[in-house]
């Protein structure tokens, strides 16, 4: 596919510009879109992010959806509401530990966390399967 794209698109003026601004695709013309296969081509980078639908959102990237902010006071009020499904988060708050203490903590705008293969969390049942072994003690028990 990116063989192909390259093959359609055409040489481009000026390297460092972008390619919206340097390329002669862009520019007026009479042609048909038979002659130019790449004119319906969207070129992602060239998109700014969507605007807010609320005036409480923030837009991190074009490639995911607007997240509305929430306060405490509006948090407290939704115990009941907890549950254990997959909830869609707009990221979480990442603390450290360093010289003793823990640092104010940043929040981190993602949906995923960096997790080592070899966590506790993803083999907690290889951790309760060591605990119940059986072991003989001195006095037979």
């Amino acid at each position: 596919m990116l063989r192909r794209v390259h093959a359609v698109l055409p040489r481009c003026r000026f390297p460092r510009a972008p390619v919206a601004y340097r390329c002669s695709l862009f520019s007026s013309g009479n042609s048909s879109s038979q002659s130019q296969p790449w004119k319906d081509l969207e070129l992602a980078a060239l998109r700014s992010p969507p605007e807010p639908t609320l005036p409480e959102e923030e837009v991190y990237s074009y490639l995911t959806p607007g997240v509305r902010k929430t306060s405490v006071e509006e948090l407290a009020t939704q115990w009941d509401n907890l549950g254990f499904q997959i909830r869609n988060m707009n990221g979480y708050v990442k603390f450290t530990h360093s010289n003793g203490k823990w640092d104010e903590g940043v929040f981190v705008p993602a949906p995923y966390i960096l997790l080592h293969i070899n966590s506790g969390a993803l083999h907690y049942g290889v951790s309760v399967f060591e605990g119940l072994k059986a072991f003989n003690c001195k006095d037979g028990k």
